[in-house]
C-alpha cells in the first residue's frame, strides 16, 4: 500500500503551549509539519497516531509525548503472526500499563498529577489495517464523497446515550484520573482501504470548530493539513489543532 501523508500539530490561536502530538512510525511531531509519500508492505508493522494531552500543571504535553514514544516502541517490538484478537489483547495490556505509568509519574511529581491523554491511530500490520481509539480524538474515512467517523468519542454523551449530555467530558483516557479504568477500541478497517480513500486523524481542536458537513466538503476537495487548520482558526478554534491526513494512492 502506498500513501501520501500530510500532518501538522499546531498550537492554535489561543493556547500558551501545544499539548497535542502526532506519531508517524518512529517520528514524533509537535509544532511542525511533516509530509511524505511511502509504501507499507505486507511484512511491515507501522503506526500512525495522534494524542491530545490534558491535565496537570500544563503537563498534557508530557503525557502525549510519553504515550506516543512508548507506543512507537510497542509496535516496533510486536512479534510476527499475531491475529486480530492477539493484537487487541496486546494493545489493551499496553494501554493499561501506560495508564498506570502516567498515574505513577503524577504521584512522584505533583506538577504531573492528573495529566492524561487521548489516543487515536491506525495500525498497518502484516498486510492488514486496523484503527484504535481511547478518548475523543477522532479518525475519519472519506470514501468517494461519503465521510464516516470510524472512532467513537469516549465522552459523557457517548456513555449515557444522551446527545444533550456534555460532549467535552471525557470518560476514558490514558492517565487521568489515575484510579479510573481504561480501555482502547481496536477494530479492523472494513471494507479494506482502496486507492482514493482518505483517512483523517484529528484532535478536538479541529472537530469542535469545524462541523462534519464542512469536513466532508474540505476532504472531497482534497484540502491539505494546513488548509484544514486555517479553516479551524477562522471558525473559532479555542484549542491546539492537530491533523494527520493520509491519502491512499497505490
Amino acid at each position: 500500500m502506498i500513501f501520501q501523508l500530510d500532518a501538522i500539530s499546531d498550537i492554535g490561536p489561543t493556547r500558551p503551549r501545544n499539548e497535542d502530538m502526532i506519531l508517524i512510525g518512529d517520528h514524533l511531531l509537535r509544532d511542525n509539519r511533516y509530509t511524505s509519500q511511502y509504501a507499507v508492505t505486507d511484512s511491515d508493522h507501522h503506526v500512525i497516531a495522534l494524542a491530545d494531552g490534558m491535565g496537570g500543571h500544563n503537563a498534557g504535553d508530557i503525557a502525549s509525548h510519553e504515550t506516543l514514544q512508548s507506543l512507537s516502541k510497542f509496535i516496533r517490538l510486536l512479534p510476527n503472526g499475531l491475529t486480530a484478537t492477539d493484537l487487541s489483547l496486546s494493545l489493551n495490556q499496553w494501554v493499561l500499563q501506560m495508564h498506570v505509568h502516567l498515574g505513577t509519574m503524577g504521584f512522584e511529581n505533583t506538577d504531573y498529577y492528573g495529566m492524561g491523554t487521548t489516543l487515536v491511530g491506525i495500525l498497518f500490520y502484516e498486510g492488514n489495517s486496523y484503527w484504535f481509539n481511547c478518548g475523543d480524538s477522532r479518525l475519519y474515512r472519506l470514501s468517494g464523497e461519503e465521510l464516516q467517523q470510524l472512532s467513537s468519542d469516549h465522552s459523557l454523551s457517548w456513555l449515557t446515550g444522551r446527545p444533550s449530555a456534555p460532549g467535552n467530558v471525557i470518560v476514558n483516557c490514558i492517565g487521568s484520573p489515575s484510579g479510573s479504568p481504561v480501555f482502547i477500541d481496536f477494530e479492523p478497517i472494513t471494507p479494506s482501504l482502496t486507492v482514493g480513500d482518505q483517512l483523517l486523524l484529528c484532535s478536538d481542536g479541529l472537530t469542535d470548530s469545524v462541523p462534519s458537513s464542512h469536513l466532508t466538503r474540505f476532504l472531497t476537495a482534497d484540502w491539505g493539513a494546513e488548509q484544514l487548520i486555517k479553516a479551524a482558526c477562522l471558525m473559532g478554534a479555542k484549542d491546539n489543532i492537530s491533523v494527520c491526513k493520509v491519502n491512499i494512492v497505490g
